[in-house]
Order: structure tokens, then C-alpha cells, then sequence
């Protein structure tokens, strides 16, 4: 089972490219070995089956394949690869797949919501034929930062609660309120992306303290950190996950997303 209520160490091309998957690997695993909670690695948003065979053999515990793009055929038939060859490498890795088209792009501005909206009878085709754990529908959201409010479709949302038995992988999540997130969390969203809105605060944090006077990057960074922290600790308490990753350690369910 996907969890909101665990660290996510989520990495795109664009992240591990400078570094390398090996390196990746190592500096993951030192970063796990510190916390107390359930740690993720997770590979986002690839449409590459080589990619991901190249992640899962450098240590890779949630892996997300994104044949969206695809006629529906060809993304079933991808995924369902991806599928077998992670059940392969242990059944505790994961695999989240997107499905419609969340548009938009990480860290840049868009007006409200984009992309294809997910048709709910081919979602149920494609969990049942793929075998996937998790499903990123596309509902109106959209990567990046809105301009204007996102047109979700909460009508969508519910019908593919009533279908689907398997968790829902929220993207797009940054600058929606509340009361938003929720209504998707009552209707099986487990796993909600907000990557653009930390890295906001990150941004401005730093801006900040090079404003005034501390321009020592090592400082700066640690001022920024503290920023990140106190948005995560309140997304976490929105998403109704505080406290909770004991459960997470004590039970069996699958945490590798």
C-alpha cells in the first residue's frame, strides 16, 4: 500500500543526472540509515523501461512509470513490464503509474489545470491488466505553479474511488487549499506531490538570507532547510499523517512508495 505518512526521497532524470545512479545509491542509504520513519527512493515520473531496470539494480525502492503519452495500448503494455520486472526484483518495491495526462510542467507557472482528464472504465481496465500498486489519474491538477484555480474534477475523483481498490497518487499538489486536498484524501488519494511549493520555500528562504547579509551558502542553506521542515511538518498535520509512521513499522503493509 502506498502511505502518506513516510519520507519520500524522489528523484528525476534531471536530479540524478548529474550524479549518477551509483552515487545516488550510496548517499540514499546513508540518509535512510538516520531516520526513524519509513524512507522511499523513489524514481518519478520516467517513461524509460531501461531506466527503471537500471534503478531498481542500484537500490531503488519505489519506482513510478509514466506512459501517459502513449496510445492506452502501449502504455498497459509498458507498465505491465515495468510490473514484472520489479515483482522480480522483490515485492516490496512498488510501482505507480499515470494515467490521462497531468499537465503543466514542474516549477513554472500555469493557468489552473491541463492536460487529458482520465476516462474511470480504462482506469479499471489498466489496474486490472497492469498490476500496478498506485494510479496518478489525471483530474485536473497540473505540475507547477497555478496562475488561476485548477478545475478538478471531484466528479472523476469519486467515480474512480468507487471502481479502483488500489491507492491514488495525487500530482499538482502544490498550491491547492485545504479543503482540497481533504476531499481527495476521503476519496482515496494516498500519496500527494508538493514538490514545486517546498522548493518555493527553499527558494525564498535563501533569498532571504542573502538579502540580509548571510551569504555564506552553508549557513544560508541551513536557514533554508529549517523553512522546508516547518512546510512539510504543516503539510503533514493538512494530510492527516502525524504520528502515524509507527503503524507504518509495525504492520506489513507495503511502504516502497
Amino acid at each position: 500500500m502506498y502511505s502518506m505518512m513516510m519520507n519520500n526521497l524522489l528523484l528525476t532524470a534531471k536530479e540524478y543526472i548529474p550524479l549518477g545512479l551509483k552515487t545516488i545509491d550510496v548517499l540514499a542509504k546513508e540518509l535512510i540509515s538516520r531516520s526513524n520513519v519509513p524512507v522511499a527512493l523513489h524514481l518519478d515520473h520516467s517513461n524509460s523501461f531501461e531506466l527503471v531496470q537500471k534503478c531498481l539494480v542500484n537500490g531503488f525502492t519505489s519506482v513510478m512509470i509514466d506512459g501517459s503519452k502513449m496510445p492506452f495500448d502501449k502504455n498497459i503494455e509498458l507498465t505491465k513490464k515495468v510490473v514484472e520486472i520489479t515483482r522480480a526484483a522483490g515485492d516490496e518495491i512498488g510501482v505507480e503509474a499515470e494515467l490521462g495526462s497531468i499537465g503543466g510542467v514542474e516549477d513554472q507557472f500555469i493557468d489552473g489545470g491541463s492536460g487529458e482528464i482520465i476516462n474511470p472504465k480504462e482506469a479499471v481496465k489498466f489496474v486490472e491488466e497492469t498490476g500496478i500498486d498506485a494510479l496518478a489519474p489525471a483530474i485536473g491538477t497540473a505540475h507547477g505553479i497555478y496562475k488561476s484555480e485548477p478545475k478538478i474534477r471531484f466528479d472523476v475523483a469519486e467515480e474512480l474511488s468507487n471502481m479502483i481498490k488500489i491507492p491514488m497518487v495525487l500530482h499538482g499538489g502544490s498550491g491547492l487549499n485545504e479543503m482540497t486536498f481533504q476531499k481527495l484524501i476521503q476519496m482515496g488519494f494516498s500519496k500527494i506531490k508538493v514538490g514545486t511549493e517546498l522548493k518555493i520555500a527553499w527558494y525564498r528562504a535563501l533569498e532571504n538570507s542573502f538579502k540580509n547579509g548571510r551569504t555564506d551558502p552553508l549557513l544560508a542553506n541551513g536557514e533554508a532547510k529549517e523553512v522546508v521542515k516547518e512546510a512539510v511538518k504543516a503539510k503533514i498535520k493538512i494530510f492527516g499523517s502525524a504520528g502515524k509512521a509507527r503503524e507504518l513499522l509495525i504492520s506489513n503493509i507495503k511502504i516502497s512508495v
